[in-house]
């Protein structure tokens, strides 16, 4: 029996205690786990602050936002736009735009910092996730932008946004195409 015991011991097997007074019940012994504040406090809500993080090594190598449109069953165009704090753009043209194909390209620094500086001025970061009055076969467009916790907020917009934002895309989308001209021969 000795035996016995060890060797399920030695498993991992484990019998309840054993009570020490007679007649106690063999209730099972609920765990309660000690009540404490959580680790993560809420989060705050700050204004006026930059809507992109500051320049760290880690934020260095994080987009500051991604445009992309759709495709749909007309001749709307659809690529997707990756952008840099530095101006780099990793170019992906998928159809009904002057270059296809994946491209490494360069906007002015100047123009994506405009481009930030408008987002936090109509206010980007409060807006709506999506803007679509379900309407089939609308192109989607999508802006991500950089927030200063390093996340990116998405907003998708096919129709019915506010214009400030449909003049920020329209603005993004002109500067996108300017510098994904195909190369001359």
């Amino acid at each position: 029996m000795r035996l016995l015991f060890g060797f399920l011991l030695l498993m991992g097997f484990s019998f309840p205690p054993a009570r020490a007074q007679q007649g106690s019940t063999n209730k099972p012994i609920r765990y309660t786990p000690p009540k404490t504040k959580p680790a993560v406090s809420a989060p705050q809500v700050l204004l006026d602050t930059p809507v992109v993080a500051p320049k760290t090594q880690a934020s260095a190598k994080l987009p500051v936002l991604i445009f992309e449109k759709t495709p749909c069953f007309g001749r709307c165009p659809a690529y997707k736009a990756t952008v840099y704090r530095n101006g780099h753009l990793s170019y992906e043209g998928l159809s009904n735009v002057p270059l296809l194909g994946q491209h490494e390209l360069q906007l002015p620094a100047a123009t994506v910092n405009h481009i930030l500086k408008e987002a936090q001025r109509i206010g980007f970061a409060r807006l709506q996730g999506v803007y679509s009055q379900n309407t089939s076969d609308l192109p989607s467009t999508y802006l991500s932008i950089l927030q200063p916790d390093c996340n990116l907020k998405e907003v998708r917009v096919e129709e019915g946004a506010p214009e400030e934002l449909n003049k920020l895309l329209l603005y993004v989308h002109e500067q996108i195409m300017k510098v994904a001209l195909p190369p001359t021969k």
